[in-house]
Formats: structure tokens, sequence, C-alpha cells
């Protein structure tokens, strides 16, 4: 639920501050799609070897925690870019 919620958080939050007059681009933070992907199909490829047990479960993990600080820091770029135009 952590990864789900923040996955879906991250993608809301570019989603609205692209659509606000002045934002043209909030494509920041520590993970983007790609990188989600990545981690995700590192853990099930490590995970399905059986080289390491429970390498899924961490990379679920790691995509949860990395997307809510990605939330954040999309946040704090959209105040700071969005508070130099009055609405």
């Amino acid at each position: 639920m952590l990864a789900l919620f923040g996955m879906i958080m991250a993608s809301y939050v570019r989603a609205r501050a692209e659509s606000k007059p002045g934002m043209e681009n909030c494509n920041v933070g520590l993970f983007g799609r790609l990188e989600k992907l990545l981690v995700l199909v590192a853990g099930l490829i490590l995970e399905l070897s059986g080289l390491v047990e429970g390498t899924l479960v961490w990379a679920v993990i790691l995509v949860g925690v990395a997307s809510h600080i990605t939330v954040i820091q999309r946040l704090r770029y959209a105040k700071q870019v969005l508070s130099q135009y009055p609405e």
C-alpha cells in the first residue's frame, strides 16, 4: 500500500502542478517512472533467480519510500516556482 499510494501521489502532484500557469515541467525528484520500474524488475529478477531471498519485498519498500520522497520534492519545487506567479 505504501508503494502504491506513493506512486499514485507522485503522478498526481506532477499532473496538478503542470496544470497551473507558469509551471511548464515538474519532472523533478529522486525516482521517476523508469527508476521505479528498474528497481522492481531488478528485485524480481534477483528473487526469481534464487540468489537473494526477499529482494522483491525490499524493492517494493524502496520504491514506496522513494516515491514519497519524490512527492515531497515535487511539492517543494512547485511551491517555489509557482510562488513567483501571483494568482
